[in-house]
């Protein structure tokens, strides 16, 4: 059976080795209640004018570039603080690196247009795991480790209107519905959830069929919080020195030339 690359992997690597070094502790911040209606959506009609204003300010942006952004990761009551420097072009190209003051760099997550890949210095088998994108179903690679995640959640994506099959409006959220399919090609929701008085994206998730949650993002200012729910594991970006619509170089989305890579679609080692 094919091996399940999980994020609790990376993060467990991650805490060992900053318990070692003895770094401070931090509690875990209650950003946001939770407080989403799962029910099967009540109608197909949503209010159009909201979601128009987003994707107007939405597409005026084609590039968003983050530079040592402060990152916070959680797992249970153990938190510990990175520095991630972050690139998006749209739609598919994507490189997140974190780092380390004290052991350089710890995380490679990345994507263009053909392909996507994950590097951790803190994986059992230290290697570049990469894919197709048309192959991501044979890879078992969970939410967490797939750069689309990181994508949808920098909140610059434009919402298709064509994709969304039903709706809720309870009188300050507004909340859109969408089917997808996770990495191993399962049925699943996505959810838009609109502040309406605000008139922005509050939350996205990513729900199974039964309506349990998968993953969340939560947005609060300048704070995007992520939360894996299976995995115990949150990380929290403050984006507020994000700049957009900055020209990138074309070399940051060429995959890594790490020493050993692996096809995840094949797990197959590539030389």
């Amino acid at each position: 059976m094919r091996k399940l690359l999980t994020f609790t992997v990376v993060i467990s690597g991650f805490l060992a080795l900053f318990i070692l070094i003895k770094h401070k502790i931090i509690e875990k911040p209650q950003v946001i209640q939770e407080n989403i209606n799962i029910k099967e959506p009540e109608t197909k009609k949503f209010d159009i004018a909201i979601i128009k204003k987003i994707n107007e300010e939405n597409s005026k942006i084609k590039s968003v570039i983050i530079k040592s952004m402060p990152v916070k990761v959680t797992n249970g009551s153990m938190s510990f603080r990175l520095t991630g420097d972050l690139s998006h072009k749209k739609d598919k190209f994507f490189r997140f690196i974190l780092t380390s003051k004290l052991t350089g760099r710890e995380m490679d997550l990345g994507s263009n247009d053909e392909i996507f890949w994950f590097w951790s210095k803190r994986m059992a088998q230290p290697a570049l795991y990469f894919s197709k994108h048309e192959d991501l179903w044979k890879t078992n690679l969970k939410t967490p480790l797939n750069p689309s995640w990181m994508i949808e959640s920098l909140n610059v994506g434009i919402i298709d209107q064509s994709k969304i099959y039903g709706s809720n409006d309870d009188g300050i959220y507004l909340y859109l519905y969408e089917k997808r399919k996770n990495a191993v090609g399962e049925d699943c929701i996505f959810m838009t959830i609109i502040n309406k008085k605000q008139e922005n994206v509050w939350s996205r998730k990513l729900l199974d069929e039964s309506g349990k949650t998968i993953v969340s993002t939560f947005y609060n200012g300048d704070i995007i919080f992520m939360d894996w729910k299976d995995e115990n594991v949150s990380m929290e970006w403050n984006v507020k020195n994000k700049q957009t619509n900055v020209d990138l170089s074309e070399s940051m989305w060429k995959l890594p030339d790490y020493k050993k890579k692996i096809n995840m679609a094949e797990q197959s080692l590539v030389k």
